[in-house]
């Protein structure tokens, strides 16, 4: 568990609740700054820029998120 993540209580480490901590997906097949991580927190998905990791995120809802996916893997969005 990160340093960040985690306090020291007598000989023990805990989790430090009073910092969140969120764990980040990112794809294997992304590069080092040009892709999105994700995580799942309190039922919303949070999408978020790999390069700006401190800048704003969006949440979605996991509906939202699916129908995303659906037309991302389908490439048609509707552009032409």
């Amino acid at each position: 568990m990160p340093t960040e993540a985690c306090r020291t209580v007598g000989r023990g480490r805990v989790a430090n609740f009073e910092k969140p901590f969120i764990v980040w997906r990112k794809s294997r097949a992304s590069d080092t700054d040009g892709c999105v991580e994700v995580a799942v927190v309190d039922g919303s998905v949070l999408v978020r820029d790999s390069g700006n990791p401190d800048g704003r995120m969006l949440r979605l809802s996991p509906a939202v998120w699916s129908a995303f996916l659906t037309r991302a893997r389908s490439k048609d969005f509707g552009f032409s």
